[in-house]
């Protein structure tokens, strides 16, 4: 590689990054050491899975979909406008994965190399108020993607999932030292395997 690094690599992420070492893992899994997901986009979420925390909730299939169906695609495209280019780019692959259950990202499964999830446990909003409890939503739907990672680790002889209770979504900053202790476990097992 031009920078002179050589794989294994020990491949770190935060939120959308997720989906990228995952993609990468798919597509060169004899290149990883290691993947470190750090309260990341669900990449395990297939169709309708989107829907089920607010059918938890007691939203209707109709509300779920006057929500969620052509004005909320019209808003999206508005934000474009407003946004920077390289966000706007990031937003619409995101769509474009979800939309193909990322099946760009898991065609091959995960190597059997140390496998560990960081999920954040502290709810924080400014959003407005809905017609539903955001922070129970967002527990909820927190419930479901933590069973869904845990089955995908489950099999993995180095698998591990880690909870910070009160950190939110920018755990490199809420629990820097939680992250470092990830990183060094999953070096720490690497050792073991080679």
């Amino acid at each position: 590689m031009q920078k002179g690094l050589n794989p294994p690599y020990l491949l770190v992420s935060h939120s959308f990054g997720g989906a990228y070492i995952r993609c990468f893992a798919s597509m060169y899994p004899e290149e990883i050491a290691g993947l470190i997901f750090v309260d990341p986009v669900d990449f395990t979420q297939k169709k309708g899975d989107g829907d089920l925390p607010y059918l938890e909730i007691g939203l209707t299939k109709h509300q779920i979909d006057s929500i969620f169906g052509k004005p909320y695609n019209n808003f999206i495209e508005n934000l474009y406008k407003d946004m920077p280019d390289f966000y706007v780019e990031e937003v619409k692959i995101s769509r474009a994965l979800y939309n193909s259950e990322f099946k760009e990202c898991d065609f091959n499964p995960l190597p059997n190399v140390p496998i560990h999830f960081i999920k954040a446990g502290g709810f924080t909003s400014n959003e407005p108020p809905t017609i539903y409890d955001r922070e129970k939503m967002w527990r909820i739907s927190n419930n479901l993607k933590i069973k869904r990672w845990l089955a995908l680790i489950d099999s993995l002889k180095y698998g591990k999932f880690f909870y910070s209770s009160q950190s939110g979504h920018i755990i490199q900053q809420d629990d820097p030292d939680l992250v470092i202790s990830s990183i060094k476990l999953a070096l720490k097992d690497y050792e073991k395997i080679k």
